[in-house]
């Protein structure tokens, strides 16, 4: 219908704010990326559904996540950005910055090295036609290249 109408997906009841929105163009996987500023572990971070989104597992724990995204060319490849939380968390908080899993979202490596202010990162994404090869823009920082398999680890401008 054009977009005339709109349907409300379901989510698990214990998110509060849904950030952005992610359909895997190979798998069809949805990836939502949620939270907010103060928010808990348990209602932010990234969520996977792979079945059109009626069911939800949490990939990804972190009070505020902007953005979640594979790589166009390998759907292992997961790169998210984690934003900052205003008040203090527990221990076990992850700061603020860019986050990357080459295994589908079974385990993640914070990858801010290079990058002036991990908290003002405003867009990450996998390069489109190189899996080694992620770009990154952040507010007053610029824009940022990172290779994957190079000789040195992280970004440069």
């Amino acid at each position: 219908n054009k977009g005339s109408n709109w349907e409300k997906m379901t989510i698990p009841s214990v998110i509060n704010s849904v950030n952005n929105v992610f359909v895997d163009r190979n798998t069809k996987d949805i990836l939502i990326s949620t939270g907010q500023r103060g928010g808990s572990y348990e209602e932010g971070g990234v969520w996977r559904s792979t079945d059109k989104g009626k069911t939800w597992q949490q990939i990804f724990k972190a009070p505020f996540v902007w953005q979640a995204e594979t790589s166009p060319v390998d759907s292992e490849l997961i790169v998210i950005s984690a934003a900052g939380q205003q008040v203090s968390m527990s221990g076990e908080f992850m700061n603020p910055g860019i986050y990357l899993s080459q295994n589908g979202g079974d385990s993640w490596k914070k990858i801010n090295k290079g990058l002036g202010q991990p908290d003002k990162i405003v867009d990450v994404r996998p390069d489109p036609y190189n899996k080694d090869v992620l770009w990154c823009a952040a507010w007053g920082s610029g824009w940022f290249i990172s290779y994957l398999n190079g000789v040195t680890e992280g970004w440069a401008e």
